[in-house]
């Protein structure tokens, strides 16, 4: 890792497949290289991406496999890291009498070049003015950047410290999924909703009450999924989707492409996280498929 630590730019160059001079190029005016594009996420919420084209984006996948990965910068808590996930966070709130769920506010444009070179720094990189130049545009994380989550690990590793330690403290469980926080256990975590807030006044991030506080009696949401006993997606979503596969199937419906790859998207994720929806929903969706001619 020390070796890393230590990449020198020609090492970076060669470490990307290109050249020392186009780094600095691509370094030098980012903006233009990245379109906007907007995407419907799982739950319907538009959202607009900045995705690099395919000179950077293939720089920034060689830094994230290379540079970023390997060296583990994540704190334990966070569940968007190779190996864990959506369903192994939910697991981990699962059965618990309450839970507390928020969300950073505006988190990709909060997390700036200048947090993301401290960052860096702060693992001891050397050229972490480059290095974030290359990962940033406009003055923010790019959402739809493929090293865009790696660094917001990087940046909230101060506050997942924090708040993991306060929840160990007091017998409770943290996690992160990029800007989704939740922490779960017994009645003592409404003590600490303010002062979660305060962690993260101090480290210059603003907080929403995503869903606020559940308790024994409420759903407790993580991800769009219910864990009060296992992960499970609701049955209104599951139904939603089966509701529209079936009207396109009959005919009743004639989606464009980008509204089926979503309904696909969300069959994808539906049967991650309840596998025993799968077969269903699978046919479902290639029934839909048939009946549109899609390939």
């Amino acid at each position: 890792m020390s070796r890393l630590r230590r990449v020198t730019i020609p090492g970076l160059a060669q470490m990307t497949g290109t050249t020392e001079s186009r780094l600095h190029m691509l370094a030098s005016c980012p903006a233009a290289h990245y379109l906007r594009r907007t995407h419907c996420g799982k739950n319907g919420k538009k959202r607009v991406l900045t995705i690099p084209n395919r000179e950077l984006k293939g720089v920034q996948r060689c830094l994230l496999r290379k540079l970023l990965d390997p060296l583990g910068a994540a704190h334990k808590a966070a569940a968007c890291v190779r190996g864990k996930g959506a369903v192994w966070m939910m697991r981990r709130h699962q059965r618990h009498p309450f839970l507390l769920s928020l969300d950073i506010r505006n988190f990709f444009p909060s997390v700036t070049r200048s947090r993301v070179s401290a960052g860096l720094t702060r693992l001891g990189l050397q050229h972490a003015e480059l290095l974030s130049s290359l990962l940033t545009v406009n003055n923010e994380l790019p959402q739809g950047a493929p090293t865009s989550v790696a660094l917001g690990d990087i940046v909230l590793f101060p506050l997942d410290r924090r708040i993991a330690g306060l929840a160990k403290a007091e017998g409770l469980v943290y996690s992160r999924y990029v800007d989704d926080l939740v922490i779960s256990g017994g009645s003592r975590i409404r003590r600490f909703q303010q002062v979660i807030a305060r962690y993260a006044d101090e480290e210059r991030w603003k907080l929403n009450q995503k869903g606020g506080l559940f308790g024994p009696g409420d759903r407790h949401m993580v991800l769009g999924a219910v864990v009060n006993a296992k992960p499970n997606v609701s049955e209104r979503y599951s139904d939603d989707v089966r509701f529209y596969l079936r009207h396109i199937e009959r005919g009743r419906m004639r989606p464009t492409s980008e509204e089926l790859n979503r309904l696909a998207s969300r069959v994808a994720w539906i049967s991650h996280v309840n596998p025993d929806r799968e077969p269903q929903l699978e046919a479902l969706l290639k029934k839909a498929i048939d009946a549109t001619g899609s390939n």
